[in-house]
């Protein structure tokens, strides 16, 4: 399921487990100049592409996967790839818990909870 929330200006993209062959299909107008983008797949290798990111060039991006996964997510080159578009990057792995606020059609910076310990 992709899952396009606007709240106001803001705009949110929910990607779910979509690969880069679905993410084509979807229609440039709905996924321009996103806010937020919750990453695909769990940071896949073969989700947000390249042409994807073009398109969609989000402000912010999340990778929600869990810390030594045995899929080895997220991928380094997805990593690159949404760093490369200019989105500050979000991940559950490092991050914990991360929380966007939304007030009066704003979006504030997200809070990020239980951060994880690099130890860990």
């Amino acid at each position: 399921m992709v899952l396009k929330v606007r709240a106001g200006k803001v705009s949110f993209l929910m990607t779910g487990d979509i690969s880069s062959a679905v993410e084509a299909k979807l229609p440039a107008r709905q996924i321009r100049d996103l806010d937020v983008l919750k990453a695909a797949h769990h940071g896949s290798r073969y989700a947000s592409s390249e042409a994807f990111l073009k398109t969609a060039s989000p402000k912010m991006a999340v990778i929600s996967c869990g810390t030594r996964n045995r899929y080895g997510h997220p991928a380094p080159e997805t990593v690159d790839r949404l760093k490369a578009c200019g989105a500050i990057l979000y991940e559950t792995t490092t991050d914990g818990a991360v929380i966007f606020d939304l007030r009066g059609g704003h979006l504030r910076a997200p809070s990020v909870y239980c951060k994880i310990a690099e130890s860990e």
